[in-house]
């Protein structure tokens, strides 16, 4: 009998489960949410997006991996990155900057999250339907602020040769006289 080493043996089968427990209610409990001001942009421009994931138990958690997706045509990236931990019943908040490069319909989001126990034996990922449609419209400027140069800056030239045919000019008929 070595009662050492059943107190280790012990101590090892309560830690595996308390770590099982401990995995099942984080897993259960993280919420993810997609905020943003508006889902128009214009081509240009940049406007925030934030994704915020809350811990809805009263256990910290001590490493948490969150990947968002998102258009090449709005974004320098097609996949962001976070690597954070959360206090209990607490919330982080990652934001990074969309940038109009193309018009048109876009699409940000799905987002995944990966989680690994503090003992690495279990993990999960759960991707999370964050998506949403931006529309990116092209630049509007004032006709005095337009980025071309005028090709006519002191207005228009008139032309001697008309452009079109106008109809109420009889063009080839001589004026009529009298006969004698």
């Amino acid at each position: 009998d070595f009662p050492g080493a059943k107190i280790v043996l012990y101590a090892v089968v309560v830690l595996l489960v308390l770590n099982k427990i401990v995995f099942n209610k984080i897993q259960k409990s993280s919420v993810v949410k997609r905020y943003m001001d508006t889902q128009k942009i214009f081509a240009g421009l940049s406007e925030d997006t934030s994704v915020a994931v809350a811990n809805k138990t009263s256990l910290p958690i001590h490493a948490l991996i969150m990947i968002d997706r998102s258009d090449l045509n709005i974004s320098i990236e097609p996949t962001h990155y976070f690597l954070f931990s959360i206090d209990g019943n607490g919330s982080e908040l990652e934001s990074y900057d969309l940038f109009g490069r193309k018009r048109g319909k876009h699409t940000i989001g799905p987002t995944t999250i990966k989680y690994t126990d503090i003992l690495g034996i279990n993990s999960f990922n759960i991707e999370i339907d964050t998506k949403k449609e931006i529309i990116v419209f092209p630049n509007i400027y004032q006709v005095a602020n337009m980025p071309f140069k005028s090709m006519q800056p002191y207005g228009t030239i008139k032309n001697r040769i008309p452009i079109f045919d106008d109809p109420t000019m009889i063009i080839g008929l001589k004026r009529s006289e009298e006969r004698r």
